[in-house]
Order: structure tokens, then sequence, then C-alpha cells
């Protein structure tokens, strides 16, 4: 027979059932947003990763065009705002191997020597 203090008993223990069970749902539903933004954020960091290849055309078309036609530059990849970037970049790492001579992290096989025309016109 069921009695008033077994109902208070199973009650209980239903109650603190549930709301683990919430607080569980809670934490799944949070691990998936984060997740979510985790993953949007390595796709993003990944889009705007360059290759050598991207690096080398968009100092090709350095060369050919000259900054200032730096909006005819076509890098089919990349929009025009992260070429502005890259190129603020690559100047920088110019003007950081020309004053150190040492050699930086970033890929020697890239001829950097074209920014010494236009290290003014930034």
């Amino acid at each position: 027979m069921i009695t008033l203090e077994n109902m208070k008993f199973i009650y209980q223990e239903l109650s603190t059932q549930i709301q683990e069970t919430q607080a569980q749902i809670e934490q799944i539903q949070s691990n998936r947003i984060f997740n979510s933004q985790n993953k949007q954020n390595m796709r993003l960091r990944q889009r705007d990763r360059w290759t050598a290849d991207e690096d080398k055309l968009l100092i090709q078309q350095l060369q050919i065009h000259g900054i200032k036609g730096q909006a005819l530059f076509n890098i089919p990849t990349k929009s025009s705002n992260q070429v502005y970037y890259r190129l603020r970049y690559l100047k920088q790492v110019y003007l950081q191997q020309k004053s150190v001579h040492e050699h930086t992290k970033y890929d020697q096989t890239i001829d950097l020597s074209c920014f010494k025309l236009f290290c003014g016109d930034y």
C-alpha cells in the first residue's frame, strides 16, 4: 500500500532526477553552441590563411600593378580586404627583414624586395 510518506519520497526522487536531467540538457546545449562557434571560428581562420602560392601570386601582381593598382589585384580565394591586410603584413615582414637581417618564421622563398619601392605608399 502506498502511504503519504512513500508518495513524498517518490516525489522528491523524481524531482531530483528531473533537475539533474535538465542540468544535463542545458550542459549539452551549451556544449553544442560552444562547438558550433569553435567550428565557425576554425573555418574563418582557415579562410584567412594564405598559402605560399597565394602569396607568390600577390607579389607578382604587386610587381605588375604597383601598390596604387591594388584594386586590380585578383586573388580568386581572397577578398579585397584580405588582400589589403596581407599587403600590410608582408610590408611589416619586409621591414623586419631589412632592419634585423635575421631569418624570420616567414617563408624565405618569396621575394619581398619589391616592397622597397612601395614602403612609403602605405
